[in-house]
């Protein structure tokens, strides 16, 4: 198993066992400290108490879940609305405590893939641009061409025309 990281933001696996090694142990303590006893077969109000307890557990894990995910589930949620024909938009690299490393790596990397997306857009449209400029000119020379070539056969013709009239 990796060892924690030594970072203030360590990673989200250990951010995860934490959260929940402080909620299992805080419900140890208060069922420790509690009068609260289970007997052999179980009584009711027994049974009702540890439901009670092992829901109150769970909520808190899954609050202090939410709060641990918060930023991947955000950056999970840009990754879905990022529109590529609107560019600017970039993920959040955040510096709260509750933001694991991966988290903020990982909205790095989504943010420099973004830049790389809009830079050869860029590019691309400049390089259909040049094309289209290329082509434009180059049919315009042809067409510069054709009618060079048809006013001189024209002018040609007319010439002959001229010098062999019938009334010479």
């Amino acid at each position: 198993m990796t060892p924690p990281d030594s970072s203030v933001n360590g990673s989200i696996l250990w951010r995860v066992f934490a959260v929940n090694a402080v909620v299992f142990g805080a419900a140890l303590i208060a069922l420790a400290l509690s009068p609260a006893t289970v007997h052999t077969p179980i009584h009711s109000t027994e049974l009702v108490e540890l439901i009670v307890g092992l829901l109150l557990t769970l909520l808190v894990d899954l609050a202090l879940l939410a709060l641990v995910l918060a930023p991947v589930r955000r950056l999970a949620k840009l990754m879905g609305e990022v529109d590529p024909m609107r560019p600017g938009r970039r993920a959040e690299v955040s510096e709260s405590q509750w933001a694991g490393n991966e988290a903020n790596v990982l909205a790095r990397a989504f943010n420099t893939m973004l830049d790389r997306i809009e830079t050869e857009r860029r590019e691309s449209a400049r390089r259909a641009l040049g094309a289209q400029e290329a082509e434009r000119l180059r049919i315009a020379r042809e067409l510069h061409d054709e009618v060079g070539q048809t006013l001189t056969a024209v002018a040609l013709r007319v010439e002959r025309a001229a010098g062999h009239s019938p009334g010479e």
